[in-house]
């Protein structure tokens, strides 16, 4: 009896072992079927010309430097019309602990 229980569960690894392989081997012939079954590729003259006309405006974008001098903000008209929200923040009379990152115990109390 004990042999049979052996190479039963010798079996049954067999099995699980060609199952994994059948199964990767149907995932990759899955994905080889989709990547065959796309179009062909087709060269797009118009995306070439745009593509080369990105990169034309990415370098005149390079070439000018935004100034941001303090002259430009206090001629306009709109900066000056800008109101300032902030607010100050006081500092606080409780702190916090020390290291806050430390266990947190509960003093107890005594009754």
């Amino acid at each position: 009896m004990k042999s049979e229980d052996i190479f039963s569960g010798k079996k049954e690894i067999i099995v699980e072992f060609f199952i994994g392989i059948l199964f990767v081997v149907g995932v990759y012939y899955l994905f080889n079927i989709v990547k065959d079954s796309s179009s062909p590729v087709t060269t797009n003259t118009a995306g070439a010309s745009s593509g080369s006309s990105f990169n034309n405006l990415l370098q005149d974008l390079d070439k000018d430097k935004i100034n941001l001098d303090e002259k430009t903000f206090q001629q306009s008209n709109l900066f000056g019309q800008m109101k300032d929200f902030s607010r100050t923040i006081l500092p606080s009379n409780t702190p916090g602990r020390d290291n806050p990152f430390n266990i947190y115990v509960t003093p107890r109390s005594s009754n």
